[in-house]
């Protein structure tokens, strides 16, 4: 059985803590991979007990809701994918909360446009040649066109599940592909050593393939 006590902390001090709700949920059935739970949440004091006492008074029953309790049910939890949160979110649902809440529209945060600054930074996430001067010059548009290529490219680069944008007209040609010259050595470049004896057969023979 698990049990989710909800309690009021005024101005944090622990001393005077006091519960405010309780949720348990008994594991009833299922097997390894997946299992079945029973939900009581209490509505009112005694703040201990409510599944027992529930039991006891014969109300355990899926659906049943009075003035003290609320018994719901939830089948077929993953037992391996899913973590004690994703139970308590289940097993809250299950006792029609979330029909009893009216939604509430989460505020998205305001990023504000895209600076010169963070455009140039992610351009030189690309192959694109620019320079933070070019940058400043464009207009906010322009800033706004490129930073969604150049992080798409970025994100598409990386295996990224994202539709690319075409490349902005604006923008300059790609930087000049260089490769690292070839170097070669010959046996004029390798050190000399004037070692002779058993010492030096016995490094060259190290050398042998076995």
């Amino acid at each position: 059985m698990l049990r989710c006590t909800i309690e009021m902390i005024p101005q944090g001090q622990e001393d005077q803590a006091r519960p405010l709700g309780i949720v348990e949920i008994a594991n009833t059935g299922g097997d390894f991979n997946f299992g079945d739970y029973t939900v009581t949440l209490k509505k009112t004091p005694p703040w201990k007990g409510a599944l027992k006492a529930t039991w006891k008074k014969g109300n355990l029953n899926v659906g049943h809701e009075d003035e003290e309790i609320i018994v719901g049910g939830l089948e077929g939890l993953d037992r391996h994918k899913r973590g004690p949160y994703d139970l308590l979110f289940l097993a809250l649902k299950a006792c029609g909360l979330d029909k009893r809440t009216k939604a509430v529209k989460i505020a998205e945060p305001e990023l504000g446009p895209v600076t010169p600054r963070q455009t140039y930074l992610l351009l030189l996430l690309t192959s694109a040649d620019v320079t933070e001067e070019l940058v400043e010059g464009w207009t906010q548009e322009q800033r706004e066109l490129a930073a969604e290529w150049a992080a798409a490219c970025h994100v598409d680069a990386s295996d990224g599940d994202v539709d690319v944008p075409p490349r902005p007209e604006f923008l300059p040609p790609d930087k000049p592909f260089q490769m690292f010259p070839s170097v070669s050595a010959s046996s004029d470049d390798l050190p000399k050593t004037d070692e002779t004896g058993p010492k030096a057969a016995e490094t060259n023979d190290s050398y042998k393939t076995p």
